[in-house]
This record gives structure tokens, sequence and C-alpha cells, in this order.
């Protein structure tokens, strides 16, 4: 499972990268591609430089986290155009995060079926703790 910096400097460097490539390419102008259904060469261009921009960060930061590629390709293709928009799918992110993260702890918290039913402190118990953790 990713850890919650890749997650959140992910997305989050996504957006910046993909702001950066309309930026660069001139493309906040053009059509949205999912959209409008019309890809134009500078909505191409915004995308191999966000899409550059955000695997330079993400190994900048060591925050690499491969889904963020989504984000950064909504924004370079015209889908998430204002801050508002950016700002919403943070707050996405930060509860998807902060609620895998609980369960993530519940579900390494959790006894095996085995080391239940094993007497406390029996071989077997001791046996299966140790491959765990």
């Amino acid at each position: 499972m990713t850890r919650a910096w890749n997650t959140i400097v992910g997305h989050f460097g996504g957006l910046l990268a993909g702001a950066i490539g309309v930026i660069l390419a001139g493309a906040a102008s053009q059509p949205a591609v999912l959209v409008d259904h019309v890809v134009t060469p500078q909505r191409v261009l915004a995308s191999v430089i966000a899409i550059a921009l955000a695997a330079i960060m993400g190994g900048l930061l060591r925050a690499s986290h491969p889904p963020a590629a989504a984000t950064t390709l909504l924004v370079s293709l015209g889908s998430l155009r204002t801050i508002e928009d950016g700002v919403n799918l943070m707050a996405g992110v930060l509860v998807l995060t902060a609620v895998a993260s609980l369960l993530r702890d519940v579900r390494m918290h959790r006894l095996t079926p085995g080391e239940r039913m094993a007497p406390r402190d029996s071989y077997v118990r001791r046996f299966l703790r140790s491959r765990v953790g």
C-alpha cells in the first residue's frame, strides 16, 4: 500500500505540473479534450510537459504515485480548469487517504484465525507473529 505522503504530494504535484504544462503550451484557451472530443496540438504538448514534470517532481520529492498521472492529465487535457476544481480534487484525495490509513491500521493489527485459535504462549502463535511482523 502506498504511503499517505506519496498520495497527497503525488496528486498535488500532478495538479501543479498540469497547470504548468497548460501555461507553457498555451493551451488554456483550447477546448477540453474529454468534453469537446477535440485533440489540439497545444493540449498534447501540455500533456507531455505535464507528465514529464510530474515524474521529475515525484522522483525529487520521493513521492512517486502513478495514479496521480491521471490528475495531471485531467488538468492538461482541460477537464480541471479552475482552482475550485483543484481544491475539490485535493479534498477528495485527503478524505480517501485518511480512510485508507485507518483501514490499513485496522488490517495491520488484525489477528489471523491461526493466531486467535493458538494458545497465548504457544510456539505456533510465536511463529505466526514472527512471519507477520
